[in-house]
C-alpha cells in the first residue's frame, strides 16, 4: 500500500488539547493574528510562509472551521478565527505568568529609549495598551535628547532614527513627515502682523532650510513673507511650545502635532507635509530577541506599526 502523504490526511492531533502539535498551530494562529498576514507571521517565527500556511490549514481541518480569508495581499481572521486567537493570547500569557511563578523568577524590566519628540509624542499614549497585555513586565523608560544610539548600551529596546547597527535586529515604523502648525490667534492675524517662522535647524549655514524645503515642495513661498528674524529652537519639543504661545508657525513630525491640532490649540498653516530624512526604527540585539521581555515588545511593537500604517492609509 502507498505511504499517505500527512497533509493529504486529517492534522493528526491527539485529544489531549496541550498536544504539542496543537500548541505549535495555535503559536501560529496567535503571530497571524497580532501580525495580520501570512509573510510577517513567518518571519516572526522565523519559518516559511508555506509552514505558516499548511499549521493554519491542518488546524481548520482539525476544527472544521475556517480561522482566515484572503483578502487583498494580507488576511482577515473570520470570526472563528478570532475567538480562537483571543483565547489562546489569554491562554499564552497565563502560561508565561505561571511558569514565572512557578520557577520563582523575578519580574521582566525592559528598559527602552526614545527620543524627546518620539517617546511623548507616538509611544507614551500607546504604552498603556502594552503594559495591560504584559502585567508582568516592567517598564523602565528614557528619554533622550536627542537619537539615543543602541551602542552605547543605554536600554534593551532602542527606538532611533539612527542608522542600523550590525548585530542589531529592527522593526521600521515610519519616515517622519514635517507639518506646518500655528496658533489659531496668530493664524487670524497674520495679514495684519505678518509671518514669523520658528526653525529646528540650528547650524549657523542652515537656519531656515527647514522652511526653505517646504516652499520648494510646495511652492507655498512662506520664507519669503517671512517678517523679523527666524525664531531659532534645538528641539521640536520646544518649537511645538513656541508655535502653541503664539510665536510663530513652526514645522514639525505630524504625530507630535496631532494632539494639538485635533483640540484645536494648534491649527495647520498648509495642508501639505514634507518628508523629514528620518525614519523611525526599533532595534534590539539580535542575540537577545528569544528574551521574552523583548520579544513580548517587538510583538505589541509589530502590531503597532501594523495599525498606524492603517490609519495613515484610511486617512490618506
Amino acid at each position: 500500500m502507498a505511504r499517505q502523504n500527512a497533509r493529504d490526511s486529517p492534522p493528526q492531533f491527539q485529544r489531549h488539547s496541550a498536544c504539542p502539535a496543537l500548541l505549535r498551530s495555535l503559536q501560529y494562529l496567535d503571530a497571524l493574528a497580532r501580525t495580520g498576514s501570512l509573510s510577517s507571521a513567518a518571519e516572526e517565527l522565523g519559518v516559511t510562509v508555506s509552514a505558516v500556511s499548511h499549521q493554519l490549514k491542518d488546524l481548520s481541518d482539525f476544527l472544521g472551521e475556517r480561522l482566515y480569508i484572503k483578502s487583498g495581499r494580507g488576511v482577515l481572521l473570520t470570526a472563528k478565527g478570532k475567538e480562537l486567537a483571543h483565547s489562546t493570547a489569554q491562554s499564552f500569557r497565563a502560561l508565561d505568568a505561571g511558569l514565572l511563578e512557578a520557577i520563582g523568577s523575578p519580574r521582566s524590566t525592559l528598559r527602552v529609549a526614545v527620543c524627546s519628540c518620539f517617546g511623548p509624542h507616538w509611544l507614551s499614549p500607546r504604552l498603556p495598551q502594552f503594559r495591560s497585555a504584559n502585567p508582568e513586565i516592567d517598564l523602565d523608560l528614557r528619554l533622550y535628547a536627542n537619537d539615543p544610539d543602541p551602542l552605547d548600551g543605554v536600554a534593551d529596546a532602542v527606538i532611533s532614527a539612527l542608522p542600523l547597527r550590525a548585530g542589531y535586529n529592527s522593526v521600521d515604523l515610519f519616515d517622519e513627515q514635517l507639518v506646518p502648525v500655528i496658533c489659531p490667534s496668530a493664524s487670524h492675524n497674520i495679514a495684519k502682523n505678518g509671518l514669523q517662522l520658528i526653525t529646528t535647524e540650528t547650524e549657523p549655514c542652515k537656519i531656515g532650510d527647514d522652511w526653505l524645503s517646504f516652499d520648494r515642495e510646495t511652492g507655498a513661498g512662506f520664507a519669503a513673507r517671512r517678517i523679523g528674524d527666524w525664531v531659532v529652537c534645538s528641539h521640536y519639543i520646544l518649537a511645538i511650545e513656541l508655535a502653541r504661545a503664539g510665536l510663530g508657525a513652526a514645522l514639525i513630525p505630524d504625530f507630535h502635532a496631532e494632539r494639538s491640532l485635533r483640540d484645536g490649540t494648534l491649527v495647520k498653516l498648509h495642508p501639505a507635509t514634507i518628508p523629514a530624512g528620518r525614519t523611525y526604527s526599533l532595534y534590539y540585539k539580535t542575540t537577545r530577541a528569544n528574551e521574552t521581555a523583548i520579544a513580548a515588545f517587538v510583538r505589541w511593537f509589530r502590531t503597532e506599526v501594523r495599525k498606524s500604517r492603517i490609519a495613515t492609509r484610511i486617512a490618506s
